[in-house]
């Protein structure tokens, strides 16, 4: 009961607001541009050819998403940093855990969110439990989708598993940098590690493309949050989400560790 009060407390802050007026027109811009290139092509479309390609847009994931959540998390990490709270959890993965658990109520709310509006920006779109004809066109516009048709699953599926490997994978962050606020609970040290991982996530899908030759894929982070760039490059989506909760064990371990040190 008191966790879903949490839920509810977060609907009501103010940053959601922001969020939703900045969300629906993207959305209606990406609504345009698949009736644009389904026009292009002839062929129809439906309301998944918006829903998924909004929810894996490449702008709106490193530069809105990733940013805000790096700035929430460390905020929350440093709010968490009290003794008494410590002597409560016995111990810093306890710590860790119950960090997970407060920030995910912000989690559940921006997805939550992301998802209803991904829906209320296709109002008009014919609903198919199928894939539609633009899915199955390989064009460079349609790079999203079209691997995703491939997979044999259902839209549903990948829907779901679109949403779960974007929240692994900034779960996975937030467990980095409690770690190292384990280890160094400085203020400047979880700044300067936001900093460092949205810039090391930025270069990589900028700058290792262009270093690294096209088969080394393990470099390229677009593949632990993008269901279609995870089919794409590994045929799978399972090392995608074994990578991200790899990390997350490595982390819990070496905090373990650091504790018995």
């Amino acid at each position: 009961m008191r966790y879903f009060k949490k839920i509810l407390d977060e609907f009501t802050t103010w940053k959601w607001i922001f969020f939703i007026m900045l969300l629906f027109p993207y959305g209606g811009g990406i609504r345009l541009d698949v009736a644009a290139q389904a026009h292009l092509h002839q062929v129809s479309f439906n309301k998944w050819d918006i829903i998924l390609v909004f929810l894996s847009d490449f702008t709106l994931i490193f530069y809105l998403i990733l940013p805000f959540w790096l700035f929430f998390s460390s905020h929350l990490i440093i709010k968490e940093w009290e003794y008494t709270l410590l002597i409560r959890v016995r111990s810093f993965p306890g710590w860790m855990l119950h960090t997970i658990i407060s920030i995910s109520p912000v989690l559940l709310v921006f997805q939550t969110l992301w998802i209803l509006i991904s829906f209320l920006v296709t109002i008009s779109i014919p609903y198919e439990s199928s894939w539609s004809a633009l899915a199955s066109i390989d064009s460079p516009m349609n790079y999203l989708i079209f691997p995703l048709q491939q997979t044999g699953l259902s839209p549903w599926c990948i829907f779901f598993m679109q949403t779960a490997l974007l929240s692994l994978f900034l779960i996975m962050l937030h467990v980095i940098m409690a770690a190292l606020y384990v280890i160094v609970p400085q203020v400047r040290a979880i700044a300067a590690m936001s900093v460092f991982l949205f810039a090391g996530i930025i270069i990589s899908l900028k700058i290792f493309p262009r270093i690294f030759p096209p088969d080394f894929i393990w470099s390229q982070v677009e593949n632990y949050i993008i269901i279609s760039c995870a089919y794409y490059s590994f045929g799978s989506a399972l090392p995608a989400f074994l990578v991200s909760a790899l990390l997350i064990i490595c982390c819990v371990l070496l905090v373990i560790l650091w504790q018995h040190i």
